[in-house]
C-alpha cells in the first residue's frame, strides 16, 4: 500500500513461450508486449492500482531437433507427460499429435483427476500404426510432469519425450 501516489516504473518479465500475452493497468491495455522482454510501465502509481497479465496458456508442440525424432507437449510453463495410470493406448505407442500449422495443440482440461494427479488434460493424436490407412484421432490422456509417475509402484512408468516416425519425404526441408 502506498502512503501517496509515486512515480516509478514496474519491469513485468513477459516469458518467451508466452506469444498471445496481454497486460493492462486498471483495466486499460499496455501496447508492445513482446515475448522473452520484460514489459516497462512506468507512470504515476496510487493505492488500488490493479496490474492484470494474462499469459498464453495454449498446448505446445516442442520438438527435438528439424527432424524431430522426440515431441514434448507443454501448457504455458508446465510440461505434460503420459501416465501408466492414465487410460489410453500403451505408454509406448508412438503417437503423433493432432496440431496446428504452427505446433499448437488443443488441451481439453480434465476435471476429476486420478488420485494423486494434479492437473490432466486430453488431446488428439493419430496413432502413428495406423496413419497409413487414415485412421482418425483417439484420446490421450495427459498430465502434469510434477505428477507422473509417482506412485513408487508398477504404475510409476510415465512418457514427456514421444518417439516420432522419421518421415523420410520430409528431409532436407
Amino acid at each position: 500500500m502506498l502512503p501517496k501516489a509515486e512515480e516509478m516504473a514496474l519491469h513485468i518479465r513477459i516469458p518467451e513461450w508466452s506469444k498471445q500475452s496481454t497486460l493492462s493497468v486498471n483495466d486499460e491495455s499496455v501496447k508492445e508486449i513482446i515475448p522473452g522482454q520484460y514489459a516497462v510501465i512506468q507512470r504515476k502509481w496510487s493505492s488500488g492500482d490493479v496490474v492484470t497479465l494474462n499469459l498464453d496458456m495454449r498446448g505446445r508442440v516442442i520438438k527435438l531437433g528439424k527432424l524431430p525424432e522426440n515431441i514434448a507437449i507443454t501448457r504455458g510453463p508446465i510440461v505434460l507427460a503420459r501416465d501408466a495410470r492414465l487410460p489410453g493406448p500403451v505408454i509406448d505407442a508412438t503417437m503423433s499429435p493432432v496440431a496446428d500449422k504452427d505446433g499448437y495443440i488443443n488441451l481439453e482440461p480434465v476435471g476429476q483427476n486420478q488420485k494423486g494427479i494434479w492437473m490432466q488434460f486430453k488431446a488428439a493424436f493419430i496413432p502413428e500404426s495406423y496413419k497409413e490407412s487414415g485412421s482418425h484421432p483417439v484420446s490421450l490422456m495427459l498430465c502434469d510432469y510434477a505428477s507422473a509417475g509417482n506412485t513408487c509402484d508398477e504404475q510409476s512408468r510415465f512418457r514427456v519425450w514421444f518417439p516420432q516416425l522419421l518421415d523420410p519425404s520430409r528431409m532436407g526441408k
